[in-house]
């Protein structure tokens, strides 16, 4: 089995060199172009299964 991991993609709050918890931070322009990078390799990498933070910057 392999698993991979990825982390959010950028947010306001990262640049800023804030953390952002559990705080329900959006992702910005920046963030949702890796987001959209990340699910054109997903697509192709023939998972099995996703798991995901339920905040809205996993999500996207």
């Amino acid at each position: 089995m392999t698993i991979f991991l990825s982390r959010h993609g950028r947010t306001e709050w990262s640049v800023q060199g804030r953390y952002a918890g559990v705080s329900d931070i959006p992702l910005d322009e920046v963030g949702r172009e890796q987001a959209r990078l990340l699910a054109d390799w997903a697509r192709g990498a023939g998972l099995t299964g996703v798991v995901s933070s339920p905040l809205l910057r996993a999500r996207d």
